[in-house]
């Protein structure tokens, strides 16, 4: 049995390293205070296999939010120039620390909060240049979400807290210009 696994992964590792491997850096990002790249491997001849990996590190209306995540992601090209419509399955992991800080109004309060879900996506690539792309997703996904309230929150906030969902369902839809190296 164990040289069949070791079989399994020599062939598996073969595959992998026979077929393209893209580096996709969004350089938007930036302006949202988060990191986000990707590595897409070709499995088949239209078919990928892609990782995502993003840290951010986000203020808005007195509300701080830094944490990381990931995202599995296996793509289904409609062609195999992997640069046209895609569909496929996804998987996403985040763990984040989220801070309220509304002192003026008696709010403030820390959670840590993990989240883990996934969904379907359908997706178009444009290719720009030789290794700029502008890519269009959306489809649905359900999360569910863990959170964890760090001591030092007032009682404003742990009402709050009481309403925080506990499973989301979303439509994503994201577009975003990639460099690809």
């Amino acid at each position: 049995m164990r040289y069949f696994i070791v079989l399994i992964v020599l062939i598996s590792t073969n595959l992998i390293l026979a077929q393209p491997i893209r580096v996709k850096v969004n350089p938007a990002s930036v302006l949202f205070s988060t990191i986000n790249m990707q590595v897409e491997v070709g499995t088949y001849k239209e078919h990928s296999v892609q990782v995502g990996i993003m840290y951010y590190n986000l203020t808005l209306w007195k509300n701080n939010v830094h944490g990381i995540g990931i995202t599995p992601e296996y793509r289904f090209y409609m062609d195999s120039s992997k640069t046209h419509l895609f569909f496929g399955p996804f998987l996403r992991y985040m763990n984040y620390k989220e801070t309220i800080n509304k002192k003026g109004d008696g709010i403030f309060g820390s959670s840590n909060i993990e989240k883990f879900g996934g969904g379907l996506m359908v997706g178009k690539v444009y290719t720009i240049k030789k290794n700029i792309l502008f890519e269009i997703l959306g489809g649905p996904e359900i999360h569910f979400i863990k959170y964890s309230i760090r001591p030092g929150a007032t009682q404003e906030y742990l009402e709050e807290a009481k309403d925080f969902p506990k499973v989301r369902n979303a439509m994503r839809l994201a577009c975003s210009f990639i460099a690809v190296f």
